[in-house]
């Protein structure tokens, strides 16, 4: 919990294990309208990606970096708990909350990278 690296890491572990209980359907598709308030919020906390690192290199200010890892987790995480992706019935949807969680995971390696640590498998 709260503003730590063992929070980010635990919710880039969690993107990896609901990802890795996909079946062999393809869930490639684009991300649609948002359905609930938080998944709004993931999607625009993920626009900000490219301000922070811009932000955080012309100012050569990581801290940036690590702010905004954090807040894109905890946004994540609150529409994880308020969003049943895995048991999402309209297939349009899970695609599309699938290609969000992609997503979110591809720009926290990113960061984290940026940062020098590396992610555990597990937790």
């Amino acid at each position: 919990e709260g503003n730590t690296g063992q929070y980010i890491l635990y919710t880039m572990v969690r993107i990896k294990s609901i990802l890795a209980k996909l079946d062999d359907t393809d869930y490639s598709g684009p991300i649609i309208a948002s359905v609930s308030k938080s998944e709004e919020n993931l999607k625009l906390k993920l626009t900000g990606y490219i301000e922070t690192i811009s932000k955080a290199y012309s100012e050569y200010a990581p801290h940036r970096i690590c702010q905004y890892i954090y807040e894109l987790s905890d946004s994540f995480n609150t529409f994880y708990h308020e969003n049943k992706v895995l048991a999402q019935e309209n297939i349009d949807v899970k695609k599309s909350w699938i290609c969000l969680l992609k997503s979110t995971l591809d720009i926290l390696a990113l960061c984290v990278d940026l940062l020098g640590f590396d992610v555990p498998d597990r937790m």
